[in-house]
């Protein structure tokens, strides 16, 4: 019998939206692009690593979706609130079969010498 990998893991990496996000009345009244990837941390291998069907693990576009909708017509004053949410949306997709990290990255803050933007991470296991 083959060996079977102890580790598995799926990263969703850099969904991106526009919304309306920041600190003050000001920044929030232009939408920016605020990037959002979600890592599943499986208990177990799933069963699409065997069945190579999509009904055996967590589908991307379903969590796409799902964002999506939540995030339609919502403003933010902060990063970390909205990731909070999307933790919440990734955790019951994840159905108890993996841990879940969200990061959030508000790309271009309007923060003098600030190039790389702000990244905002929070789940149930460290990254």
């Amino acid at each position: 019998m083959p060996h079977r990998p102890a580790f598995h893991s799926l990263e969703v990496l850099d969904l991106r939206y526009w919304l309306n996000l920041g600190c003050t009345a000001e920044e929030r009244s232009r939408q920016q692009e605020v990037g959002v990837s979600v890592e599943f941390r499986f208990h177990a291998a799933p069963r699409g690593v065997e069945s190579d069907h999509l009904s055996g693990t967590l589908c991307f576009d379903v969590l796409n979706s799902a964002i999506e909708r939540h995030l339609a017509g919502k403003e933010y004053n902060l990063i970390e609130k909205m990731a909070g949410e999307i933790y919440a949306i990734a955790w019951e997709l994840a159905r108890g079969e993996a841990q879940v990290l969200v990061r959030v990255h508000k790309l271009k803050p309007p923060v003098k010498n600030l190039v790389g933007g702000a990244v905002y991470s929070c789940g149930d296991f460290t990254p």
